[in-house]
């Protein structure tokens, strides 16, 4: 069995409301299908997510996006107990494309300081009077799958085919940023594609101008600036999350494909922000750490 610390979700677009705390046993594993969409917070613990027949490890630290119409199960590891934070919404006032972009999103990504404070404004309006509460959440939530769908973006995480681009380099593209921080192989990616290994080399020679291994590396270097510049995540941890085996490799590559060391990239200089973000359409108080 396993425990959750607090929840907060908003279940339609009327924006009922639904709020617990305290030590909340969660029932056991089951397959169903994705209604809503869900932003989970693992602050503790281990979570396995099996979405559609494939798991997706959740570290803590991490916010797992769910999306609708997929099979979903949740595995909450029972020792140690795991403790989470999720929000949850039926049909968020977004853009199709921003939709269609979430569809897209990678399972899970760091949560940034503006995805906490995201999550901590959440918290705060569900203890406010249900009125109050909803004129609240619905944007907060709302905003926080925003963000969640940008931050996918600037650290090259999101996929989508773009237009004239051959299915096979869409589909290993997808497979590179569902599986960024796994070990790949040509084959991998050939398999996930549907075609030979030289033949997607040919591939992506022609229309991403590199080869597959050369976009996969360009692509950890461009998530692991993205972790650099905007989370205290230690240099080495960023490595290991972005598919480096080592803290020493990280630093070699993101030096030869930008210029800088990660400490470089990591000073104010570089544009990493010294306080949160602001809240995007939405001011709230939040609760003091």
């Amino acid at each position: 069995m396993s425990f959750v610390d607090h929840d907060v979700s908003v279940v339609d677009r009327a924006g009922r409301v639904r709020a617990s705390r305290g030590a909340v046993p969660l029932r056991a594993p089951r397959s169903q299908v994705q209604a809503y969409y869900r932003l989970i917070w693992l602050r503790g613990g281990e979570l396995t997510i099996e979405a559609d027949g494939r798991p997706y490890p959740v570290r803590p630290g991490e916010v797992a996006l769910l999306v609708p119409g997929r099979h979903v199960r949740l595995d909450f590891s029972p020792t140690p107990a795991s403790r989470h934070a999720w929000l949850t919404i039926e049909r968020p006032p977004l853009a199709e494309t921003q939709l269609a972009g979430l569809a897209g999103a990678p399972p899970s990504l760091p949560v940034s300081r503006g995805m906490a404070a995201l999550f901590d404004a959440a918290d705060a309006a569900s203890r406010l009077p249900a009125g109050a509460a909803r004129c609240v959440l619905v944007p907060t939530v709302t905003a926080a799958l925003a963000l969640y769908l940008q931050e996918a973006r600037l650290s090259g995480r999101s996929t989508g085919r773009g237009r004239g681009e051959h299915l096979a380099v869409a589909a290993a593209r997808e497979a590179i940023a569902q599986r960024l921080h796994h070990p790949l192989t040509l084959g991998d990616l050939a398999d996930a594609a549907h075609v030979a290994p030289a033949h997607l080399v040919r591939l992506f020679r022609r229309q991403m101008k590199t080869t597959p291994f050369g976009y996969l590396w360009a692509e950890r270097v461009r998530a692991g600036v993205y972790l650099l510049q905007q989370t205290d995540l230690a240099i080495g941890e960023v490595a290991a999350r972005t598919g480096f085996r080592t803290g020493q490799h990280f630093s070699r590559l993101v030096k030869s494909l930008t210029g800088r060391t990660p400490t470089e990239l990591r000073s104010p200089a570089a544009g990493r922000p010294q306080t949160r973000p602001a809240l995007p359409h939405v001011k709230v108080g939040l609760i003091a750490p």
